[in-house]
């Protein structure tokens, strides 16, 4: 794994706790595992709203896009604004999330590319 792309997967992970801890939630748990393909995330909290869910769901815009990740993704959480979801997505492969009665989970993985 290269420098970089770790550094671009704690970015990702440190925006979302950001987004989270900025509507309230503050109770988080941060689980990271990788193969030599993948990362993986997982990202658990207390229940989160079903508004603050459908949120996230309609703004993340999943679908990689190397051009951002190439030269974009340092900006991620360098403007005024706490939330940069949409800009998130474009560093993710895979996105789910899973809403229990207790917690949500959320679950992000990014390809490594070599």
């Amino acid at each position: 794994m290269s420098y970089f792309e770790n550094k671009r997967g704690c970015k990702v992970i440190s925006e979302f706790i950001l987004l989270l801890m900025h509507y309230g939630y503050i109770n988080l748990n941060v689980d990271f595992k990788s193969d030599e393909k993948v990362h993986y995330y997982t990202l658990r909290t207390s229940r989160v709203s079903e508004k603050l869910l459908n949120y996230i769901k309609d703004n993340i815009n999943l679908g990689r896009e190397f051009d951002v990740e190439e030269y974009g993704w340092e900006l991620v959480g360098d403007g005024d604004s706490y939330d940069q979801i949409d800009l998130l997505g474009c560093l993710l492969d895979k996105f789910e999330i899973e809403n229990t009665a207790e917690e949500t989970i959320f679950r992000m993985a990014r390809n490594i590319r070599k």
